[in-house]
């Protein structure tokens, strides 16, 4: 869907780029994968965190090639244009590195207060963040992946045939201001690191914690109907010893996994019995978390963990059983 909305967003002369953009929010928010089989979901995840990883590299090795060229270029035209002289590329450098960090800067600290007065009955993630740790976000957030993307789509040539004006000298500045970031951010970050408190308040840790009690509360619901209905069942003839043994132990370790802690206990017959309630567990967790995120009670980013984690415990559940 995002490929195809980008040919006929280009074909009718609109930007392929935002419409693969809004294709790919669309599949998110349709709960589309929702639908999809578990393999396909555990799939799609390994595979977009691969590309991801891959295509950020791909982008600094292109830097890397182009780098050598880029400064060669730049240092002549700078010494043929009288109007350009390096020292002012090396300066424009810094002052664009230093305004990106008081943008940065600025914004968090604005939006921090901005939460801690409008926001308190559910405040951003940074609404606690001291002024060190704002400084150190500053820091630390600058990649330049999507600067350096941006800067190297810039075509060589105009329509009309003629070179592309200070090209090269974009190019030049988008490196530079890349790199100088890496380096003031190996410096200043160890500094700024030394003796810090990392305290647990993340709100991403909060909603987990919410979401998993939540999901949690959900599936011991579905475990107890289940066990009823099996407990009636003549024709299924489980002990029914055995089978309040079983559930009260899925319970406990729904409980546990709750709380973040999980172990699992099992013989062959007690296997295949707790099996089937962690997937109706499981099953049921799954729609608690999209009636969640739907109320808007956690971030899709919590959504998509939260997600991960129960599909790899029911892609293990059902590898046991092959």
């Amino acid at each position: 869907l995002p490929f195809a909305s980008y040919l006929i967003a280009e074909h009718i002369g609109v930007s392929g780029i935002l419409a693969a953009v809004a294709a790919g929010m669309t599949i998110t928010r349709s709960g589309v994968m929702r639908r999809a089989p578990l393999a396909m979901r555990l799939r799609a995840n390994s595979t977009w965190a691969m590309l991801e990883f891959v295509f950020n590299g791909m982008v600094f090795l292109l830097l890397g090639l182009q780098l050598p060229g880029i400064l060669e270029t730049s240092l002549m035209a700078a010494e043929i244009d009288p109007n350009v002289e390096i020292w002012m590329l090396f300066t424009d450098i810094i002052l664009i590195y230093a305004a990106l960090m008081l943008v940065r800067f600025g914004w968090l600290w604005t939006m921090k207060k901005f939460s801690n007065r409008f926001l308190k009955k559910k405040p951003m993630e940074f609404g606690s963040w001291t002024t060190r740790e704002i400084l150190i976000a500053s820091f630390a957030g600058v990649r330049g992946a999507i600067t350096l993307a941006g800067v190297l789509s810039i075509p060589l040539l105009l329509p009309d045939g003629n070179v592309f004006p200070a090209r090269y000298e974009l190019v030049f500045l988008a490196a530079g201001v890349i790199l100088f970031s890496l380096f003031v951010g190996v410096v200043m970050l160890p500094i700024l690191l030394q003796h810090i408190e990392v305290a647990d308040h993340s709100q991403q840790l909060k909603e987990e914690r919410i979401a998993r009690a939540a999901t949690a509360e959900v599936a011991i619901v579905a475990i107890q109907k289940m066990e009823e209905r099996l407990a009636a069942d003549t024709e299924e003839n489980i002990d029914n010893q055995l089978l309040t043994e079983v559930s009260s132990r899925v319970i406990g370790n729904l409980r546990r996994r709750a709380d973040g802690r999980n172990d699992v206990e099992s013989s062959v017959q007690e296997e295949n019995l707790e099996r089937r309630f962690r997937l109706a567990a499981l099953r049921s967790e799954r729609a608690e978390l999209y009636h969640l995120r739907a109320t808007r009670e956690i971030s899709n980013e919590t959504l998509q963990k939260l997600l991960h984690d129960l599909d790899l415990l029911e892609a293990l559940l059902i590898e046991e059983n092959q």
